[in-house]
């Protein structure tokens, strides 16, 4: 989404594992992740192992597996890239969690692999460029801790050590690379069969499993829709500098986060939690703009909002934004309108003639600090109770992060058609709650800044908890114990009912998590969009999930279809729905990819460190009842039987997406193994 650019509005979508090798386990809690004396090195080191681990998902994920150059050979799972043999120890089923160093394979003996060095083997693979594994290139390899850099102006991808703020980043505006895919592009299904939602199987060379838990199930054979025909791409120039600068930035929010106090709020420090990024992202971390420390979550930010006053002749609302008047007091013939101070920064050149003639009109900061959640961009404001969600005009990970006009406006048409649906759901299946964005706020001076000063307005999860349930973003339960730092921004119980009552923990999640999600595209055409980082899971006294909060309008489509969306103009239309076959593939990739998959990796992680894979199994089988039981015995939808069959799976194609330079709305997806694959039916 984010306007024209992308149409995801969150890749911050979880991090790691408790006891995890990559930067995010026991020894970085060892090492004391930069709070002792002269340990910068220390966050260093906990960038590189994070950055290493992120993109070898993607490399086994899109690339190796793929073309069937995947083999488990436990402990180690082995993979061949661009000539090159590596082996890394792993568990946790598709959400494969590193459990030690990754190694290459050289002259016969096995040498630590880094993250730059996978990037070369990345570049030989998917470039055309020559193959890294010749002795030329092992002595140029650069193992040593890396250093926070930025791109050269006028040359990207290229870095130089850094000379403003640590670990900034200055946005590259590029021109898509052509792609020109053997059969077809990535993610694209047969005529006649993506209508029914399908994906399709898989052909494995080698590792087959059944995708719950063995070592076999990291990643997908050739099979059509995937990306196992290997594409010819140009050269990016870009891609190794990207992932050297996510790098530098974790370190750098690891440093900050050392001097820097938490939110006693325990869902605001859940929020702030996401240090390490996506777990399937090339470079989970890489922010544009200059100055983005000052507002970062995982720096622990906190900064107050600039209040503007907008002529009411060029006011631009929609739905109910009075929430916002509660910040302050604008001038006669002038209305509110809050401001992300880094967007003002960015928006300064265009902002200048509006505030000469007296357009807008500057009433100062907020009087409250607001805090950055996990997205960047929102905020929650203490002084009306609210989240506001801003327009930043920078890129995060995939995606340049706009309220586009028409999304403005969808925001508030499809909350509006929410409410009775979210009151069937939590009729049915109690402790379902959401978020209503009920309106937005901006200025109508043209679309620029139309889409850059827009602000939606949306409840805080406070507002919709029960008595005595604590929200905690999912993201961060799928990392217990992995914060770096040693901070523990989920509440103690958690990890003592986990490890109590793993079984019975797992199946209140499922049940107050993905079930609605498929009641909801099932029974009511709605596609929720509940990775990771768009779900706050409400936990009891006990350390138990009893609620589950959904979250972002943007990412909430109806279906084609269902809906009487008659008298919308064709832009609002289209941002507000998918067909029925790409709203089944996000609702199955979120929920059944993105998220269950690393909430399971953690629960058996923590639970039964030594018996993961056991647990898996036994967490898998019970999901797949739960969802059976509650579907009933009656004739079921088509994408539901293939779902509970054990059909691949379409995982997001994040690593050839930001190879490709293309719009994250474009990106391909590949098949993975089904969890419910190999469970009792």
């Amino acid at each position: 989404m984010n306007g024209v650019v992308c149409d995801s509005a969150h890749y911050g979508e979880g991090t790691g594992n408790a006891g995890e090798a990559e930067g995010a386990g026991n020894a970085n809690h060892a090492e004391g992740a930069g709070k002792a004396e002269g340990a910068e090195p220390a966050w260093r080191r906990v960038a590189e192992r994070a950055t290493l681990a992120a993109l070898l998902r993607c490399c086994v994920r899109e690339v190796a597996g793929p073309r069937g150059q995947v083999w488990a050979a436990a402990p180690y799972l082995l993979l061949r890239l661009a000539g090159t043999l590596i082996r890394v120890p792993a568990s946790g089923g598709i959400a494969l969690r590193f459990d030690g160093d990754a190694e290459r394979l050289w002259h016969g003996a096995w040498r630590p692999l880094s993250a730059d060095h996978l990037v070369r083997l990345v570049e030989a693979e998917l470039g055309e460029i020559p193959p890294v594994d010749a002795e030329q290139d092992e002595l140029r390899a650069v193992d040593a801790e890396p250093e926070e850099t930025r791109p050269v102006e006028g040359e990207p991808g290229k870095a130089r050590p850094r000379e403003n703020e640590p670990g900034e980043v200055q946005p590259v505006e590029t021109e898509p690379t052509e792609i020109r895919p053997v059969e077809g592009e990535p993610g694209d299904a047969r005529p006649g069969e993506a209508e029914r939602g399908e994906v399709q199987p898989v052909e494995r060379e080698s590792g087959a499993a059944s995708g719950n838990g063995g070592a076999g199930d990291f990643g997908a054979g050739r099979g059509e829709g995937s990306v196992a025909a290997r594409p010819v791409l140009r050269r990016n120039e870009e891609f190794a500098g990207q992932v050297a600068a996510s790098r530098a930035a974790i370190a750098v929010m690891l440093r900050e986060r050392a001097g820097a106090k938490p939110p006693q709020d325990p869902w605001l420090a859940s929020e702030q939690a996401l240090v390490l990024g996506h777990p399937f992202h090339p470079s989970p971390k890489s922010r544009g703009g200059a100055g983005w420390v000052r507002y970062a979550p995982e720096s622990h930010a906190a900064f107050p909002l600039r209040l503007l006053g907008v002529r009411d002749d060029v006011l631009a609302t929609g739905g109910d934004s009075g929430a916002l008047d509660g910040l302050g007091e604008a001038p006669p013939g002038y209305t509110l309108l809050p401001a992300h101070p880094w967007q003002l920064e960015l928006l300064a050149a265009e902002l200048a003639a509006p505030f000469a003639d007296g357009r807008l009109v500057d009433l100062g900061d907020a009087a409250l600090p607001a805090v950055p959640t996990s997205s960047v961009r929102t905020v929650y404001e203490p002084a009306i109770g609210k989240c506001l969600k801003f327009g930043l005009d920078v890129r995060i990970t995939n995606c340049v992060r706009k309220n586009a006009w028409y999304e403005l406006a969808s925001a508030a048409e499809v909350s509006a058609r929410l409410a009775p649906v979210f009151a069937d759901l939590a009729r049915r299946l109690p402790g379902t709650r959401w978020l209503p964005e009920p309106g937005y706020r901006s200025a109508r001076l043209g679309t620029r800044l139309l889409e850059g000063l827009g602000v939606i307005v949306r409840s805080s999860p406070w507002e919709v908890a029960g008595p005595g349930v604590t929200p905690i973003l999912a993201g961060t339960l799928a990392a217990l114990g992995a914060v770096p730092d040693g901070e523990a921004p989920e509440p103690a119980a958690v990890v003592t009912a986990l490890r109590r009552e793993p079984v019975r923990w797992w199946g209140a999640y499922v049940d107050h998590v993905a079930l609605p999600v498929l009641d909801a595209y099932f029974g009511h055409g709605v596609v929720l969009e509940p990775h990771l980082q768009n779900v706050l899971v409400g936990i009891d006294a006990d350390g138990m999930p009893i609620e589950a909060i959904f979250r972002d309008m943007e990412g909430t489509k109806l279906v084609e279809g269902r809906h009487d969306l008659s008298g919308l103009p064709d832009p609002v239309t289209r941002a507000a729905t998918y067909d029925a076959a790409r709203g089944w593939n996000r609702v199955v990739y979120c929920i059944m990819v993105n998220h269950l998959p690393e909430i399971a990796a953690t629960v058996a992680g923590t639970a039964a460190p030594h018996a993961r894979d056991d647990l898996l199994h036994e967490l898998w089988a019970d999901a797949r009842g739960r969802v059976a039981r509650h579907a009933g015995r009656g004739r079921l939808p088509l994408p539901l039987r293939d779902l509970l069959a054990g059909a691949p799976l379409p995982a997001k194609a994040n690593l050839t997406t930001r190879w490709a330079r293309s719009a994250d709305r474009d990106a391909g997806y590949v098949p993975v193994a089904n969890p419910f694959a190999g469970v009792p039916a």
